[in-house]
């Protein structure tokens, strides 16, 4: 049985002769078809071998031994958290002709005993998905659905608090409100266009991924090749493109656009690559006030100061009060081969969301706008990623990270709030500031080692998660 990996792929298989008797000792190359880094090992007394940590990607197999030749395969497409399985056969004799095969990934993994299902990068470019918040893509997988009008999902029934959230191998969670970093407040923490694949774990995940009742996402940002690539985007959701709800008085004003890039490619062939990724959403959607009680202006009042205060009222409720919702997200990655058996990846993602009048979310609201303020989420994460082979049996990968949570919730003005029976809260509401909520600093250190025994694989690991507020 295989051992699960965090953020990285593996390549399995047997090596055999013309008669099907196995061969041992062969020298098995897996290449990077994208960064031209080589992964080589050697088959057992059983003719097994086997690749870990693999960034997913595209590869041949290739298999080298005295005396005989073998065709490579081409195209075996590794993906996050999944074993491929490549067999091989050699002949007697030497190469004279070049003939590559094609492999294909097998519709089962064999090797897991968990129930999960990978999320494509063509599926992440392609699907169209609205607000561009990557997570949501998870309600594809089986048994998944959503938890509430928050943005949370449910795993085969079980709350949304009880998920995990790992990129790049390390975790992605707040531990105050038990959700992924950022939570559903902000419109997206990572961009979509810096997203290259994630496994969704839907039940009997490994141990790897443990603090999850629930289920698992664990998610590969892009890297670099040995070819500059790189996309541009802008989008547009306007008011001027949608119907009027049947149900509704008017059409409230909307106008988000999002827009960015993306570009990868080699700071030196063969050896070290950049990805960097800009992404901004730019979202305007006013609000209007109104009061509780569709009579409260036209009933008769007959106390001192009644006409101004109903003439204050009916100010409040006259125009549209402006609402934006305002988010950037920076990340740089580099990745560096630093000899055929070390391979160092460094990061950091820098994410800002404001939203000035952003509490209040519906498009009408009993609360005039000083009963409203402006809401912050500011996260970051620096990541260094290091896997170390040892021979063709240890494996060793190496994660440390430093992230940031901070959330804050500001009013707009100062002192009590009062609320007016059938008509509209004013004034500081009773739930504000928050001024930190939360604030916290993570600190993860994560050390796993790899054996491969033949048919089995043997991992062990420690994980140091140090949270502080």
């Amino acid at each position: 049985m295989s051992a699960q990996s965090a953020g990285t792929g593996n390549v399995e298989g047997i090596v055999t002769d013309a008669t099907g008797a196995v061969l041992p000792g062969v020298t098995v190359t897996v290449r990077n078809m994208d960064t031209n880094l080589a992964r080589e090992t050697m088959t057992d007394g059983g003719g097994r071998y086997r690749a870990d940590a693999l960034q997913p990607g595209r590869y041949e197999v290739s298999a080298t031994l005295s005396g005989f030749a073998a065709k490579p395969v081409a195209d075996v497409r590794a993906q996050v958290g999944q074993t491929v399985t490549v067999d091989l056969q050699m002949r007697p004799g030497s190469v004279t002709e070049e003939v590559t095969v094609t492999g294909e990934a097998p519709l089962v993994d064999t090797t897991r005993t968990d129930v999960s299902s990978v999320v494509s990068q063509t599926s992440i470019q392609n699907l169209p998905i609205n607000g561009r918040r990557w997570e949501n893509f998870v309600l594809l997988s089986p048994g998944v659905t959503n938890d509430g009008g928050f943005g949370l999902v449910s795993y085969r029934g079980i709350s949304g608090l009880y998920n995990n959230n790992t990129v790049d191998g390390v975790d992605n969670n707040q531990a105050f409100f038990s959700e992924a970093r950022g939570r559903t407040r902000a419109s997206y923490t990572i961009s979509q266009a810096a997203i290259r694949e994630f496994d969704v774990g839907v039940s009997n995940f490994s141990a790897e991924f443990g603090r999850a009742a629930g289920g698992t996402v664990n998610a590969v940002t892009k890297s670099g090749t040995n070819e500059v690539r790189g996309e541009a985007f802008y989008y547009l959701r306007s008011d001027a493109f949608q119907s009027k709800d049947p149900f509704a008085s008017f059409k409230p004003e909307e106008k988000r656009q999002q827009f960015g890039l993306a570009v990868g490619g080699p700071i030196r062939k063969d050896k070290a690559f950049f990805f960097f990724n800009y992404d901004q959403q730019l979202r305007n959607f006013p609000y209007f006030v109104a009061t509780s009680s569709p009579t409260f202006l036209s009933q008769s009042c007959t106390a001192p100061g009644c006409d101004a205060t109903r003439a204050w009222i009916q100010a409040q409720t006259a125009d549209a009060v402006p609402r934006d919702g305002n988010n950037r997200i920076f990340l740089g990655k580099v990745d560096v081969a630093l000899d055929k058996n070390n391979n160092l990846s460094l990061q950091y993602n820098r994410h800002r969301w404001r939203a000035p009048n952003g509490i209040r979310t519906p498009a009408i609201n009993f609360n005039a706008s000083s009963d409203n303020g402006t809401d912050i989420v500011q996260t970051d994460f620096a990541l260094l990623s290091l896997n170390s082979v040892f021979g063709p049996r240890w494996l060793n990968e190496l994660r440390f990270q430093v992230g940031r949570d901070f959330e804050a919730q500001e009013p707009n003005v100062p002192g009590p709030g009062t609320s007016v029976t059938g008509g509209f809260s004013f004034g500081m509401p009773n739930f504000l500031p928050r001024p930190k909520y939360p604030d916290e600093k993570r600190f993860q250190l994560l050390d796993s080692v790899s054996y491969y025994a033949g048919p089995h694989s043997l991992k062990a690991g420690l994980d140091i998660n140090y949270v502080r507020e």
